[in-house]
């Protein structure tokens, strides 16, 4: 099954080859949504606003509250008892065992937050404003900012392993690649990208902005594509 959210609280689910409305209960602005099953599904939007799926047979969504009022931006979760929820000003509120806490940047930045995704207990990376990218490696309640190669806003983030992330942003700039964590670098789609980047298999930076796909398929020079699909890895412009 594949959900998707968006305006006046739209809730869509994806199964048997056709979509449907589900009942959210809610008019707000819905922006992300992730789920570890069809029985555990989850949708953030502004004003704090979380949603959750428990896979009932009527399809309603019911509220579960965040302890903020700020916009929610996007959310993920290392598995089914512990998620990320991240949003305007900072926000990164974290949902484990049935508890609420609050977590920080180490730099006291507090920029919009639009994109989280990370490996279980390892590495977990969001990304937003300002180029901002952040990073927890699974302790404490502090995120730690990584050195970024734009200053325009970044709008998604994705990978196969803590050792190769995407994220993807406003400019065609700022498509950026990490080949280890320490080290962000451009690859320069071109075009504009104001959702999200996901995929499958491992990827390999070459010189001249180009990018190897697994079984070796040959490079793709992205400033000719406003979008591509090389074997199961798609990257796609929203």
């Amino acid at each position: 099954m594949i959900y998707a959210v968006g305006d006046g609280g739209t809730i869509l689910r994806y199964k048997d080859g056709a979509w449907s409305s589900m009942t959210s209960l809610t008019d707000v602005q819905l922006n992300g949504v992730w789920g570890s099953s069809g029985s555990n599904v989850y949708a953030v939007g502004v004003e704090g606003t979380i949603r959750r799926y428990d896979g009932n047979v009527a399809g309603t969504w019911t509220g579960l509250s965040s302890g903020t009022t700020l916009a929610l931006r996007h959310v993920w979760g290392c598995s089914a008892t512990d998620i990320f929820f991240v949003g305007d000003e900072g926000t990164i509120r974290r949902y484990k065992d049935g508890s609420w806490s609050s977590m920080t940047i180490d730099t006291g930045i507090h920029p919009q937050l639009t994109g989280v995704w990370g490996i279980p207990s390892n590495s977990v990376f969001a990304v937003g404003q300002q180029g901002t990218i952040i990073r927890y490696q699974g302790s404490g309640s502090v995120w730690t900012q990584m050195t970024s190669p734009t200053t325009k806003d970044l709008n998604g983030v994705w990978g196969s392993s803590a050792s190769n992330v995407f994220g993807v942003g406003k400019n065609m700039e700022d498509f950026v690649f990490v080949q280890s964590v320490t080290s962000w670098v451009d690859v320069k789609p071109g075009g504009e990208f104001h959702g999200s980047v996901a995929g499958s298999g491992e990827v390999e930076l070459f010189p001249g902005s180009s990018l190897m796909a697994p079984k070796d398929l040959g490079r793709v020079n992205f400033p000719r594509y406003r979008w591509m699909r090389v074997d199961t890895y798609i990257i796609e412009q929203h």
